[in-house]
């Protein structure tokens, strides 16, 4: 798709009513205690959105109803959005769900989570705190005096994960032992450990099992975006290859299945059973395939501080002139719930720009309003609304939606004939569901030495 820039163009389509809807909570992964604040925001099919929501509680459940008005609207499809506080939930596996209840008493969910809200606090430590459902997580447990050495050699202390005996258990000192997680059903559990010769201690719903098959849940997992993975030739004779880097921070090894599943080729041996402790992975393209839009990582949230990201890419042909260029690895909490700008973008001929925008939620369809400006006179070059796709391709089954919803498009004009060389743009980026978390960088590229900058948001 070429931008033309000679013109402003407006393009609009339509939406169906109730698209898009999603439910995001602040905190994103709430503790016992804690107060939750819920905020709703889609796409309604009239003038007549959904009004404030009452609270209702269901078990397990908390219903957002929100009244639908009764007069006659506009059919004009309206982007909305609602925020309540719902106070504090004790810890458990709770279902969100948004109602909207017309004027006849009718109702009907139109959008649906799950929120996994963890204790406060325990007697001891769990890190990681989850594990899929088939167990074999590695997990360190620290606590005062957890493994008292009793006999010689010391008799390993008892631990269990809902109820079920943990597969091994190894003593690190006194206060840590490594426990490895049974297979259990998915849920909150409670971890307990029994010294030998001590009573039991028990940290209630301390440990979360998940479904591999299930998508990520948000309160529960962190999604990272790596924002291209690709290795091939380029413009003008280049030859474009990426590597990432993973390092785990941690004093405790980090199964790499929690952080980027299914990356390690059979014929390397395939993947260790974690990342040790201050050790780190390497990967390209030859390991996980070509990801031009992206490729996503799903880190429990519990340890995703533990772990640092490099991205680089560079050109093969001329990597003795410059180790490459680094490109920011994006956690979520480095997303913009709302307009995204990137300022400064050089018109100059000499480069070549292309902006890529960003959904880590990888809903396929989502708009968004994209503007590009010039910053001497306020000019605007372009509008459109463009459309984020995924391809939902994956490298691991069941799925975990590894690429990114995007929209990529070149920023090379023709730009209008005032354009001065020295003049900039800016490119503003809206999303119409009000609210939704976006990222986008524009990459410049010198058309003779192929050296690459970005500009992200800030």
């Amino acid at each position: 798709m070429k931008a033309r820039f000679s013109l402003a163009i407006l393009l609009f389509s339509s939406v169906a009513a109730g698209s898009s809807d999603r439910i995001m909570t602040d905190p994103l992964s709430p503790a016992s205690g804690e107060v939750i604040e819920v905020t709703v925001s889609g796409i309604w099919r009239d003038a007549c959105v959904p009004q404030p929501p009452r609270v209702e509680r269901d078990g397990n459940r908390i219903n957002l109803v929100s009244a639908i008005p009764a007069s006659v609207c506009l059919t004009v499809i309206t982007p909305w959005t609602r925020t309540v506080e719902i106070g504090a939930l004790e810890a458990g596996v709770w279902t969100l769900r948004m109602i909207a209840e017309e004027h006849d008493g009718d109702r009907s969910v139109i959008a649906q989570r799950s929120l996994v809200v963890r204790p406060a606090a325990g007697p001891f430590v769990v890190q990681p705190a989850t594990a899929a459902k088939e167990g074999g997580t590695t997990v360190r447990i620290t606590g005062q005096s957890i493994a008292p050495c009793s006999s010689i050699p010391c008799a390993a202390p008892t631990v269990r994960f809902g109820g079920v005996p943990a597969l091994r258990v190894s003593i690190l000192d006194a206060n840590r032992i490594d426990a490895v997680a049974p297979p259990h059903a998915a849920g909150l559990v409670d971890v307990e450990v029994v010294p030998p010769g001590g009573s039991v201690i028990a940290f209630p719903k301390g440990f979360f099992y998940y479904d591999p098959a299930a998508d990520p849940d948000p309160s529960v997992f962190e999604r990272v975006l790596l924002p291209v993975m690709f290795e091939g030739p380029g413009a003008v004779g280049s030859l474009w290859t990426t590597e990432a880097t993973i390092y785990n921070d941690a004093t405790f090894g980090i199964e790499v299945v929690n952080v980027l599943p299914g990356s390690c080729p059979p014929a390397d041996g395939g993947c260790p059973p974690e990342i040790p402790a201050d050790a780190t992975l390497r990967f390209q393209p030859a390991d996980l395939g070509q990801w031009h839009q992206g490729y996503l990582l799903a880190v429990p949230r519990e340890i995703a501080p533990e772990l640092r990201y490099g991205l680089h890419i560079r050109d093969l042909t001329r990597q003795a002139e410059a180790f490459g260029t680094e490109i920011d690895v994006v956690r979520d909490w480095k997303t913009r719930s709302g307009r995204v700008v990137l300022v400064d973008i050089p018109t100059d001929g000499r480069f070549r720009r292309t902006l890529r925008v960003y959904d880590l939620l990888a809903e396929d369809g989502l708009q968004a309003d994209l503007r590009v400006i010039r910053e001497r006179d306020s000019r605007v070059l372009l509008q459109m609304r463009i459309t984020l796709r995924t391809f939902g391709r994956c490298v691991t089954e069941p799925c975990w939606i590894p690429e990114p919803a995007a929209f990529v498009m070149p920023l090379d004009g023709p730009f209008p004939s005032d354009t001065r060389h020295d003049d900039r743009i800016r490119v503003e980026i809206t999303p119409v569901v009000p609210l939704v978390p976006l990222w986008a960088f524009v990459s410049v590229t010198n058309n003779s030495s192929q050296h690459v900058t970005t500009s992200s948001p800030q």
